[in-house]
């Protein structure tokens, strides 16, 4: 398993990377900026963020992707994030996608919960198709 990670990490699939933040079978992908008011009405970026309970908000990672043709890429929740109270949500990263990560971020705690830049909130991990595709559009 191992390999196949080297192998994308020498690939160039993820812009900005950490090389500390490749695993086994997965990356981690870090905070960049918290976007508090997600419907945009009175949207403010900011560095940290105290979530209190039932809030969402929306997160962009340092890291952009850069989808080979025959790859996909799935974000998935950290078992820290999730034993913490957040609940994370990310699309499927398509064949051709070219696009900086957002995450939706909502905490489902009873607890306010601190987020901030850098922290590691979400693992990207990755699957190699049996052939190329054609590129994403949208």
């Amino acid at each position: 398993m191992f390999e196949v990670m080297k192998t994308i990490q020498n690939m160039d699939v993820i812009e900005s990377a950490e090389p500390l933040n490749f695993g086994e079978i997965s990356y981690d992908l870090r905070v960049d900026k918290i976007i508090v008011d997600p419907k945009g009405v009175d949207k403010e970026e900011k560095n940290s963020f105290i979530l209190a309970p039932g809030g969402t908000v929306f997160v962009s990672t340092v890291e952009n992707l850069k989808m080979p043709l025959d790859m996909i890429g799935i974000v998935v929740q950290r078992n820290s994030v999730i034993r913490s109270g957040l609940s994370i949500d990310a699309p499927i990263y398509r064949p051709g996608h070219h696009t900086k990560i957002f995450l939706r971020v909502t905490n489902i705690s009873d607890d306010d919960i601190n987020i901030q830049y850098h922290q590691e909130i979400a693992s990207v991990m990755f699957s190699k198709l049996a052939e190329k595709v054609e590129p994403y559009e949208g």
